[in-house]
């Protein structure tokens, strides 16, 4: 079962860009675990991406101040504003993305806003974007992957070829159909776990990333999906969930 650490947990109790709370966890509106484990891909030497959004206090809100993220040393967790978060689901950040259909097993906490941040999701990441975002993050996974191998760690570049290969399949469905399939589980799974563990055909491998590659340039080209909202559309779609929250702030 995925759970927050001990460590996290006193990273969030120390953060002053949080409002206060009893439970450090209670800090934040939504927490998640992305990654392997959200694909199901995951192994014994995976690393859990920790993911949080969080709503400002009351100084950032009467001080208009908006803190972006910040990155919990020596671990894979990071900690968002709410704002910040909603900009990169607009944004269609291939590690945003998979928040419009995360797997239930991967939320660790949800209170009422980060409900509806994962309502939002939806009309917010999947645009015309994934275009770019996921051809862009399925190259720099490849060239990691020759990178990793040219340097001797088999290892690495087994899982960058991978989530490569996720990639373009993912985002090829993305783009024709508006589905984003984030668990692999029935899909293809087994087969990614094989190639991350090595136990695959180079030449195969190479004719499923290009046969990968094809169909996603072909639902690029055809794609329906609508244009990313803009900065006046975002933020009339997140401020009055802020305004809600600031209203209960003042009343306390």
């Amino acid at each position: 079962m995925l759970k927050l650490t001990q460590a996290q947990l006193e990273y969030l109790s120390t953060l002053k860009e949080l409002t206060e709370a009893e439970h450090p966890e209670d800090k934040c509106a939504l927490i998640w675990v992305g990654g392997s484990h959200a694909y199901g891909i995951a192994d014994e030497h995976s690393d859990v991406d920790v993911r949080a959004a969080t709503m400002p206090t009351m100084r950032q809100i009467l001080s208009l101040n908006d803190y972006g993220e910040k990155h919990m040393p020596d671990s894979d967790m990071v900690v968002r504003s709410y704002l910040k978060v909603a900009r990169m689901l607009r944004d269609a950040n291939p590690n945003m993305v998979e928040l419009a259909n995360l797997p239930i097993d991967c939320i660790l906490h949800c209170d009422d806003y980060g409900f509806r941040l994962l309502q939002l999701a939806q009309k917010l990441a999947v645009n015309t974007k994934c275009k770019s975002t996921f051809s862009g993050y399925a190259y720099q996974q490849t060239m990691l992957a020759e990178r990793r191998e040219h340097e001797g760690d088999t290892s690495k570049a087994y899982k960058a070829m991978a989530h490569a290969l996720r990639v373009y399949r993912m985002g090829a469905v993305l783009l024709k159909s508006g589905e984003v399939q984030v668990s692999r589980a029935g899909i293809d799974q087994e087969e990614l776990l094989a190639i991350r563990h090595g136990d695959f055909d180079p030449e195969q491998y190479d004719l499923k990333l290009l046969h990968a590659k094809s169909r996603f340039e072909e639902a690029a080209e055809h794609t329906r999906l609508p244009q990313p909202v803009s900065d006046t559309e975002l933020q009339d779609m997140v401020l009055p969930i802020v305004h809600e929250y600031a209203k209960c702030l003042f009343k306390e």
